[in-house]
């Protein structure tokens, strides 16, 4: 917990049934400028030496499974993010946000909602949809940075696609 940044937490392969705070007021710290602290996924199981499987974070529907507010530099990789009350990932006056391959359902309303975070980025993650699902992204950026989006997979696939009327022109 101290201001260094460029910590690093693993977290072993499973479902955790507990949504992520990461806020001044718990006392979380913020990384560093090119030292992020960095929530890493282990779905091998190298670090963790916890037998290969899915890191997912699903609390239900009635927690979010991660809110980021007012701190700066985390990153988080390699993690499922399910469930979720109105959004999966609600993201708060926070700046130099990276969310890099992570799969992320929506909820009924939004799986990434960042109002106020300056220089966040989403990179190679898969946002996982069907007809009951809410929009993937709704990014407000304050002004003094950029949103990255990058090599992200953003689609209805198979039957739910050919349901919604986007295949066929009617929607």
């Amino acid at each position: 917990n101290d201001a260094g940044g460029d910590h690093a937490i693993y977290v072993g392969p499973g479902t955790y049934s507990e949504g992520l705070l990461i806020t001044s007021a718990r006392g979380t710290r913020s990384g560093q400028t090119n030292k992020p602290n960095v929530i890493f996924g282990d779905p091998t199981g190298r670090f963790t030496n916890d037998a290969a499987g899915d890191v997912i974070i699903n609390p239900g529907t009635s927690v979010t499974p991660l809110q980021v507010q007012s701190r700066t530099d985390w990153s988080f990789r390699n993690l499922i993010f399910r469930g979720g009350a109105n959004y999966n990932l609600y993201l708060t006056g926070s700046s130099r946000l990276t969310f890099e391959r992570c799969v992320i359902r929506p909820p009924a309303w939004y799986g990434v909602y960042a109002t106020d975070c300056p220089s966040i980025s989403l990179i190679e993650n898969d946002f996982e949809r069907d007809l009951t699902t809410g929009h993937n992204t709704y990014i407000y950026n304050s002004t003094g940075g950029n949103i990255t989006i990058r090599g992200n997979f953003l689609a209805l696939t198979g039957a739910n696609y050919r349901r919604n009327g986007m295949a066929d022109g009617t929607f």
